[in-house]
């Protein structure tokens, strides 16, 4: 992805050609998010997209650029094809303040979803954003997470640990933690997970558990 803004722009509309689709977030999506992020992320630089290959091909180009991920993947032996073929895997990815969802998953308005997963899931990638937006404080580096995707065999299993605090979690791990709660919040509000969960969820989240 070494080529001139002019071609990349050219690619950019080819790929809109055949079914790309951008959008903001929808008032049902804003406000589902803000029950639980609160004023923690700012919901109207979130852009949704339809695509998945297309944000798989802007991490490997945010990683080409950067002179550090370029260094860290070196020395860490990590090849650009595993990175590429992890990615592909997974249901979204988030660059920066944009989600590509995978094309068979993205809805034009995830709030109208009669299933609760498809809401939990734009509440972890979302939790990816707010890490993004966040990253003074979260430490969050898209090469970590990439290396998440390499190293692991499943980057998003977590234990809860006595005392650990949530920004001691991988960044996986935080997203779904978030996505677990969303969920278990209505299945099982007071059941044993639930409250651990909460626990560890409301410093960082104070709209999570009220």
């Amino acid at each position: 992805m070494t080529t001139s803004k002019h071609f990349f722009t050219s690619l950019l509309v080819v790929f809109c050609l055949v079914g790309c689709t951008e959008r903001s977030m929808t008032k049902k999506e804003v406000a589902y998010i803000d029950a639980f992020h609160g004023e923690t992320v700012d919901t109207e630089s979130i852009i949704f997209a339809r695509g998945l290959r297309w944000g798989v091909r802007n991490v490997l180009k945010d990683i080409r650029s950067n002179p550090e991920m370029l260094k860290s993947i070196q020395e860490n032996n990590i090849d650009l094809k595993d990175v590429k073929s992890s990615l592909l895997t997974t249901a979204a990815v988030v660059v920066g303040n944009k989600v590509y969802f995978r094309s068979d998953i993205y809805l034009d308005d995830f709030g109208d979803s009669p299933f609760e997963t498809d809401r939990a899931l734009v509440g972890h990638e979302v939790t990816h954003v707010w890490q993004w937006q966040n990253r003074q404080e979260t430490g969050y580096n898209l090469f970590k997470v990439v290396s998440e995707h390499i190293k692991y065999k499943d980057p998003y299993y977590y234990d809860i640990i006595p005392g650990q605090k949530y920004g001691e979690y991988r960044f996986e791990q935080q997203a779904e933690m978030v996505e677990d709660y969303l969920l278990l919040r209505l299945t099982d509000p007071h059941g044993n997970k639930t409250k651990k969960l909460a626990n560890v969820l409301s410093p960082a989240f104070p709209n999570a558990v009220k």
